[in-house]
């Protein structure tokens, strides 16, 4: 054998492997490598999609994915603090903060997706180790939430949010003044609805549309839903529209409904600060005239009226109607009333009796208004006088 060929030999070999060694690059000491559930490698900043999910009404709807961590580097890969940004919709499912993974073994870390609303959800979780080129390692987490989403707008156009005001025009009492809202399924699956009202005043408020329940199929065409305001007292009125769902995040879906409750117009008659009672059988006495007293022998008596209601109080007409052997005239208007009395205001008027003869006269004053209460429209006054004195012939 010779000796120098054996050398060459050697020495060639001995290049050869270095020259491999170079090729390849240094042997890290750590290296994490990370690859997603299929084996896909995943580098430091990509995307992570988990879901995704189909929610129903109580969102516990959970699916959770692994990645592995595998230490490629020749001596142990320590991992330290591994975080997840703020997110209501994920968490870790196993936490790994903390091992040691020898040089070519691997750990699985599992994150879960447990959505509370509908939509595309977002986070990061970002891993810390002692690899010296890849820490911080971070992925980008999303997944994507299937529901139902309810939708409620006043008027149409208007999307209201949970717990909103919705207020009626004002309105007299035993009228109705409607509102009419409209419901729309603004996720992605089926929504089935169920409408109610309750509160205090619900009694005021009325769903009128049959049946206040139903389901609108994924894009499907907005339900109408009428709701009434009928009050049958005066003064501010509130109930809630409640709206039972399959929405995950909106059951029930709540409204507060306001409307303020008018009284009607309310007539109050007074003389000299006396109430007069319409109807009353004991008239209203103008007491004696003398005949003989030339322009002066009539006599006059001044009433007020007053408007306790919250509507206009409206004063259309009067008329006398004489009362047996009475002649027509004997009692006037000689000063006039408003034809409108606002709330809380008031007007005056003034009756002249002015007697022909001698003797008792009496009329039936009636003043037509719109007052609420049928028993004072019209309103009316019994009236009487007595003329007295000779009657001189010319």
């Amino acid at each position: 054998m010779n000796p120098l060929r054996n050398l060459s030999y050697g020495l060639r070999s001995l290049a050869t492997s270095l020259t491999m060694i170079i090729l390849a690059g240094p042997i890290l000491a750590q290296e994490l490598t990370v690859s997603s559930e299929n084996g896909t490698d995943l580098q430091s900043g990509a995307s992570w999609s988990l879901g995704p999910i189909d929610l129903d009404a109580t969102p516990s709807d959970t699916t959770v994915s692994h990645v592995t961590l595998k230490n490629d580097g020749a001596d142990n890969l320590n991992l330290g603090t591994i975080t997840l940004s703020a997110s209501d919709h994920f968490s870790l499912a196993t936490n790994l903060e903390g091992n040691i993974i020898a040089a070519g073994q691997e750990r699985t870390l599992s994150i879960r997706f447990s959505p509370q609303s509908y939509g595309t959800h977002q986070a990061a979780v970002t891993i810390l180790s002692n690899d010296s080129d890849e820490s911080p390692f971070t992925l980008n987490l999303s997944g994507t939430a299937h529901a139902p989403q309810l939708g409620l707008e006043q008027p149409s156009g208007n999307l209201l949010s949970q717990g909103e005001v919705v207020t009626f025009p004002d309105t007299p009492i035993n009228t109705t003044n409607p509102l009419n809202f409209i419901i729309r399924e603004t996720g992605d699956r089926a929504l089935d609805w169920d409408a109610s009202i309750g509160g205090t005043d619900h009694s005021s408020f009325q769903i009128t549309t049959p049946p206040p329940n139903g389901t609108i199929v994924e894009g499907g065409a907005a339900a109408s839903l009428t709701v009434e305001f009928t009050p049958s007292s005066s003064g501010p009125k509130t109930a809630t529209l409640s709206i039972a769902s399959n929405d995950p995040a909106q059951n029930p879906f709540n409204i507060t409904l306001r409307g303020t409750a008018q009284s009607l117009p309310e007539i109050s008659i007074t003389l000299d600060g006396s109430q007069v009672t319409s109807g009353a059988t004991e008239p209203l006495d103008f007491g004696d005239v003398d005949l003989n007293s030339g322009t002066s022998s009539h006599s006059e008596l001044t009433f007020k009226v007053s408007n306790s209601g919250d509507l206009n109080l409206n004063l259309s007409s009067d008329t006398f109607t004489p009362g047996a052997g009475t002649p027509a005239g004997t009692f006037t208007v000689s000063s006039t009333y408003a034809g409108s009395v606002t709330p809380s205001g008031e007007t005056t008027f003034t009756i002249r009796f002015d007697p022909s003869s001698r003797g008792i006269a009496t009329a039936v004053f009636e003043l037509a208004n719109n007052d609420g209460n049928g028993d004072e429209s019209p309103f009316r006054i019994n009236l009487q006088g007595r003329g007295v004195g000779p009657v001189i012939q010319v």
